[in-house]
């Protein structure tokens, strides 16, 4: 008999497991051992790492075929932390990505509305401050002129400190009876 080596073992463990040649089939054997459950769900490496350790609990197997399944479990267990964590931190960039896009763009957005609205208050202000000195320039040039300013601005100044008698019978009545 010839030396057994890794190659010579495979083709052994092949030829033994021709039923099984594919995914489906491998999934149809493991179910029908009740070693993967729930029939039917998606697999997951939680229900690969369940199905491995229930075979290395049910089967007679020699302690280095054991523990290198067990290896193959353990690695897969990392494997699925290695792959969530990248998932995750692969959503989280890219999500801080498209935050930080949206909120580049709604600064710029608010910037150019606010200068546009700074440009309008600034005109205006301008206008507001035109029209007040040109008041300001029409009032003194009237209040300077006696024909126009002088004359209301001392009608302005003798204006009556009392009602008029007409504007209330009553005082009317007793400022003829006093009279």
């Amino acid at each position: 008999m010839g030396r057994l080596t890794r190659l010579a073992g495979l083709s052994t463990i092949v030829e033994d497991l021709k039923d099984i040649e594919d995914a489906k089939a491998a999934r149809k054997f493991l179910e029908k051992g009740l070693l993967l459950m729930p029939p039917g769900e998606p697999i997951t490496h939680q229900s690969l790492l369940t199905c491995l350790h229930q075979i290395l609990a049910i089967m007679i197997l020699p302690k280095q075929v054991k523990n290198a399944v067990r290896a193959v479990a353990f690695l897969i267990d990392k494997m699925e932390e290695h792959t969530i964590h990248k998932a995750v931190r692969d959503a989280v960039n890219s999500q801080l990505n498209k935050f930080t896009a949206d909120l580049k763009n709604t600064k710029t957005s608010t910037d150019s509305h606010m200068d546009g609205k700074l440009k309008e208050l600034s005109v205006a202000t301008d206008k507001i401050a035109d029209a007040a000195k040109a008041a300001a320039d029409n009032f003194a040039k009237a209040a300077s002129q006696p024909h126009l300013g002088g004359t209301m601005a001392r009608s302005y100044s003798k204006a009556p400190t009392q009602a008029p008698l007409h504007a209330n019978p009553r005082l009317a009545a007793r400022q003829g009876i006093r009279q």
